[in-house]
């Protein structure tokens, strides 16, 4: 007998926050503001920037020995 009850109690207080909850429905937002869009043009520039890097690591020895020809 007593379940019923808190069955009742709880679906008392379950369609009450409900009813609160259609009255003013809490709107999600940003903790941290807005988000930034994505940039690939830059994300490309810093690619090739990478690679012409390695690429002149790799053949520093090479460009060196020609000044000195």
């Amino acid at each position: 007998m007593s379940y019923i009850i808190e069955a009742n109690n709880f679906l008392l207080k379950h369609n009450f926050y409900l009813s609160i909850f259609k009255k003013n429905p809490m709107k999600f937002q940003r903790k941290f503001g807005k988000r930034r869009k994505s940039n690939p043009k830059k994300g490309l520039l810093l690619l090739v920037l990478l690679l012409l890097a390695l690429f002149l690591w790799y053949q520093a020895e090479n460009i060196i020995a020609s000044f000195f020809d």
